[in-house]
């Protein structure tokens, strides 16, 4: 059976059309942009701590920890917010406090560094189910895998651009001047969100 199947764009052809495009490109557009700051902030993280806050091992095992606890509580409200208010408002809300959170834990020494980064993992992960349900809602059943392939595909870019970004401003600034900067442009992906529609309640696209 397998012999007879082919390769088929219809997927792709069914995105690019007017009905879904704007939706496949302000998702496209907010993992990049979002990308440009977590991805260098998560891959620094222990860089910064050590080298420039001079923190322990042990002081950045017990952050990790924390932020791990306070994230694993946030995912369980995340989701009764999504269920209680909707998709489109949490979403854009949490997404742009996490850019916040992120960004600003690399610019306020110590103390904003430990509390930036409990509220960074706790906003990420209160808005994982929220997003992780709305972008089901957005797409319709047969083109639903190939929209988050494409997301992960511009998340991967905007990931690149980011070590690149904080790469070049780093030899004119601190760190975490750099990477507080990229979470301005972090920040305006979490904006676009509002460009998207509210789904809750309304019935799956086939």
């Amino acid at each position: 059976m397998w012999q007879g199947v082919q390769l088929s764009g219809s997927a792709l052809r069914l995105l690019i059309a007017p009905a879904w495009r704007r939706r496949l490109i302000v998702i496209a557009a907010t993992t990049a942009l979002l990308a440009v700051l977590l991805e260098p902030a998560g891959l620094l993280f222990t860089l910064f701590a050590s080298q420039v806050l001079h923190l322990s091992p042990t002081a950045i095992s017990e952050l990790i920890i924390a932020s791990g606890v306070a994230g694993a509580a946030s995912y369980v409200a995340g989701g009764f917010f999504s269920d209680r208010f909707g998709r489109r408002v949490p979403a854009t809300a949490l997404t742009g406090a996490t850019a916040v959170a992120a960004s600003l834990s690399f610019a306020t020494g110590t103390p904003g560094f430990v509390a930036g980064n409990v509220l960074w993992s706790s906003f990420a992960s209160a808005a994982t189910p929220v997003l992780g349900a709305w972008s089901a809602e957005l797409f319709p059943t047969r083109a639903r895998a190939t929209a988050e392939a494409l997301s992960s595909l511009a998340a991967a870019a905007g990931s690149v651009a980011g070590l690149q970004a904080v790469g070049l401003l780093s030899q004119s600034m601190s760190l975490g001047t750099a990477l507080g900067l990229t979470g301005v442009i972090a920040f305006a992906g979490a904006l676009l969100l509002l460009l998207l529609p509210e789904t809750r309640g309304a019935p799956l696209p086939d």
